[in-house]
């Protein structure tokens, strides 16, 4: 066996992936696999069959390791859902202001909550400035609440990546007990250099320090929402992502530094192994970047004992070294991307590139024209783009429910001026601590400067060419991906030649063409209603050729709304309509606007209060503040109205009523009680005087459990078991679906 931990590492993530989206049956899925693993070994056929029962082991250690930490650090915590205690805790990450609302991250010892002896982390949010530091301590009553749990990839599943159990909130700010950081320790004093970094990129580059800050220390709360979206829509976000890429760029700097200034290599490498373990704690330790950090410190340790580190069992120890910390790190989409983008740059790149090289083009022995070296340069980048593209193709269509179909032009215009943009900023942003140096600084800013200005043109003209992404989620994506995987592993077994595999791939572009186009041609013209999974309120998208509006926006995030949107590659919207006058649905709308422009903006006097939506207004061209009454016309097909707190849908003679929070059944308008599908977010009192066809639950998963059958006189079904999507097929005919 040649590559042990690759097969190892991978086979622990596949395994834990699997019981992230199957978090029932993990203990379920462990059992099987050993009881497999055993049933070799009582055969004796482990050693005929070693590659089988290797991953069979392995599958089970990591799926057994899933279930334990889940019990020893996940559900404790959770225990405390909807309840408060006494809380006191260590600012373990540097606080942030969003929205007009402070976020900490505070780490809690073992034993400060009855029943929970392990030590986990709090997201906290707060109206006031508690703590000025990482290290600083808070102490104070507060009121603890889970994140959205829809199961497998959610909200809740991403913030146990990163180590985080719990939401909270202080009760009484103003007595919080705040205790300043006495002695700071390693990884504090690196959060320390990393905001004075950021100090010091927003002086040097008052006008593009976003930009820079992302690229060098992973700290994206600056960017402009265009560059993210103009770079999500071209398929390139990875590059404002600390990964390998970065990483990579980041150590050649170091080695060409230390080069010129250490004569010994092994010296040399031990330096840059510190600094690499510095810089890790600088961008915060992302998986993402301790993927990448980890195979830079293998290589670098292969350069002090004369060995050479074999990329794929590199990349295989990295992955198992994250996730034997934390299991859950397999939810982690950067991480998945990450890991993805790497394999298929080590396993396709090289057989890429040698099969779209030119004979005119390959190396030969002597002096070459450059002309010859940028031309395998250029394919070089492409074969990468191509490799990372297909490899990170599933992850992406899961997770975003989107195709990127000029990621390969995008990048062979885009890679070479970021990497050249960080091999500049980098030395430029150390040198100007340095006192009376930044005055010799000027010209290299400039440059730096004209780098951004090409890298946000570029973006902007990229992200018009027509069909730059592509939506692709839902049945059709998952039955595409089975057809692939189904071919190339009959190509595999069939015949190994290289024509059989051209062909295969040939075949499988096809198929993604004829259903990319059929799903466009026979929903184009079909209204649509899709109903949000959003956790406890009403969020829901109007579609028709092409066009959208939003209805609603309750729930825990704007994230299910986007991911909707996202997925039927909707840039910009008609109109948001909001359905109730309160906080947390304005601050999921200004979360939608901040990356969509919209014709129109119907939202409650009230509702300008939320800072987010304050702060994404400008991105409305109409306002207009909705009172008592209201109507108007969405997408030539819907008629909105709204009277009473009640807002209806009528659609080619099929009516939807939406019920919010704290309705009150007496001011329902007359007639609308037989409307032909109701939302409800919260069932009124007497559901009796109501007389539709079918209702939908859009509730949290607590409240559902506490409902009986006998609330309800007609079919339901709830929305937290998956998105619902109605159709407007003809007068009065509709039929709906579940994603």
């Amino acid at each position: 066996m040649k590559r042990p931990l690759a097969l190892v590492g991978f086979t622990y993530l596949l395994a834990l992936m699997a019981a992230v989206a199957l978090q029932k049956y993990t203990l379920f899925l462990g059992a099987v696999c050993l009881l497999a693993y055993g049933i070799l070994l009582i055969l004796g056929r482990q050693e005929t069959y070693r590659l089988i029962s290797l991953s069979l082991l392995t599958a089970a250690l990591a799926l057994g390791s899933f279930y334990g930490y889940t019990k020893a650090y996940v559900e404790p915590p959770a225990s405390y859902d909807g309840k408060t205690a006494l809380i006191e805790g260590t600012v373990s990450q540097e606080p942030e202001y969003a929205d007009g609302r402070y976020r900490y991250v505070l780490r809690v010892k073992g034993n400060v909550l009855p029943d929970v002896s392990q030590e986990f982390q709090i997201r906290v949010y707060a109206r006031e400035k508690l703590a000025e530091r990482p290290g600083d301590r808070l102490k104070g009553e507060m009121s603890l609440y889970l994140p959205s749990q829809s199961g497998g990839f959610d909200s809740r599943s991403s913030l146990l990546a990163d180590g985080i159990a719990l939401y909270g909130s202080f009760l009484d700010e103003e007595s919080v007990q705040y205790e300043k950081r006495q002695s700071p320790n390693l990884y504090f004093l690196l959060l320390d250099a990393r905001k004075e970094w950021n100090r010091r990129a927003m002086e040097l580059f008052p006008e593009d320090h976003g930009l820079v800050r992302a690229l060098l220390l992973g700290d994206v709360s600056a960017l402009s929402p265009e560059l993210e979206e103009n770079f999500r829509t071209i398929g390139v976000s990875h590059l404002l992502v600390i990964s390998g890429f970065h990483m990579a760029v980041v150590m050649q700097i170091l080695l060409l530094v230390l080069g010129w200034c250490i004569p010994f290599r092994r010296l040399r490498s031990g330096i840059c192994m510190a600094a690499v373990f510095c810089f890790m704690g600088i961008t915060c330790f992302l998986p993402s970047v301790s993927r990448s950090g980890i195979m830079c410190l293998i290589m670098l340790s292969g350069r002090i004992f004369l060995r050479r580190a074999d990329s794929l069992n590199s990349l295989g120890f990295a992955v198992l070294f994250l996730l034997l910390q934390n299991p859950w790190a397999a939810a982690d989409i950067g991480l998945l991307l990450s890991v993805s983008a790497c394999l298929g740059m080590i396993l396709l790149e090289p057989r890429l590139e040698k099969a779209m090289l030119p004979q005119k083009l390959r190396p030969r022995w002597g002096k070459e024209n450059v002309l010859r070296k940028i031309g395998r340069s250029l394919i070089s980048v492409i074969a990468g783009s191509i490799a990372a593209s297909l490899f990170t193709l599933p992850v992406s269509v899961l997770a975003f429910g989107t195709i990127t179909l000029a990621g390969s032009v995008a990048n062979l215009f885009l890679m070479a001026p970021v990497s050249f943009l960080i091999q500049l900023a980098l030395p430029v942003l150390l040198l100007s601590f340095i006192p009376y140096f930044s005055i010799l600084l000027g010209p290299f800013i400039s440059l730096i400067k004209l780098l951004c200005e090409y890298v946000y043109g570029m973006g902007e003209l990229l992200a018009c060419i027509p069909f730059a992404r592509a939506p692709f989620s839902g049945r059709k994506a998952f039955f595409w991906m089975a057809c692939c995987f189904l071919l190339c592993g009959i190509t595999v077994l069939i015949m190994k030649k290289p024509r059989i595999f051209r062909a295969t791939g040939l075949l499988c572009a096809i198929l993604l063409f004829v259903s990319l186009l059929s799903w466009q041609v026979s929903l184009h013209a079909i209204p649509r209603l899709i109903i949000a999974r959003s956790g406890g309120g009403i969020s829901s998208v109007f579609l028709k050729d092409g066009k959208a509006a939003v209805l609603g926006g309750a729930g825990y995030s704007e994230e299910p709304l986007n991911r909707i949107l996202l997925s039927e590659g909707i840039f910009d919207l008609e109109a948001v309509w909001e359905l109730e006058d309160r906080y947390e649905e304005a601050d999921n709308i200004g979360g939608v606007l901040s990356g969509r422009p919209a014709d129109y903006l119907i939202v409650g006097e009230g509702s300008l209060s939320s800072g987010k939506l304050l702060n994404s207004i400008d991105n409305a061209e109409t306002i207009s503040l909705l009172y008592e009454e209201g109507s108007g016309l969405l997408l030539g097909e819907g008629t909105v109205e709204t009277e009473d707190g009640f807002t209806r849908l009528s659609c080619r003679g099929t009516t939807i009523l939406f019920w919010p929070e704290g309705s009150d059944e007496e001011k329902l308008p007359s007639g609308w009680e037989n409307s032909d599908c109701i939302l409800f977010e919260e069932l009124p009192e007497d559901a009796s005087c109501l007389h539709p066809s079918f209702a939908i639950l859009c509730m949290d998963s607590r409240t559902l459990s506490a409902m009986a059958p006998e609330d309800l006189s007609f079919p339901a079904a709830a929305a937290e078991n998956g998105t619902i999507e109605l159709r407007f097929i003809g007068e009065r005919k509709i039929e709906w679906r579940r994603e």
